[in-house]
């Protein structure tokens, strides 16, 4: 069976793709770091930069919410966030939200 050929660039790739992963995971942490920022702050004016025109919130009771209506009223509870660059830089695409489900009553 022939193998891939190994040479500079098989390595290069493998090098960038190991490097890229941890930016990659630095960068998604200092978005939700910033989007939280936003929210414990009531900063709206923050929140109407950074959510996408086209960003939904979908509740965990199946209800949506736009942009508009998130920064008006944003639901407290577990989070799910999509990113995503474009030319204005990073943007949340997409949010939802998870109930926190009741504790069994003991017996």
């Amino acid at each position: 069976m022939p193998s891939a050929p190994a040479g500079p660039t098989s390595s290069r790739v493998t090098r960038r793709h190991g490097r890229g992963a941890a930016d990659d995971t630095a960068k998604g942490t200092k978005l939700v770091e910033r989007f939280f920022d936003l929210l414990v702050d009531g900063n709206t004016a923050g929140m109407e930069k950074f959510l996408s025109p086209a960003f939904q919130l979908q509740g965990a009771d199946g209800g949506f919410l736009d942009k508009e209506e998130f920064i008006a009223d944003p639901p407290p509870a577990p989070r799910l966030s999509v990113f995503t660059k474009g030319k204005r830089g990073w943007r949340i695409v997409a949010h939802a939200n998870f109930n926190v489900p009741a504790e069994e009553p003991q017996q």
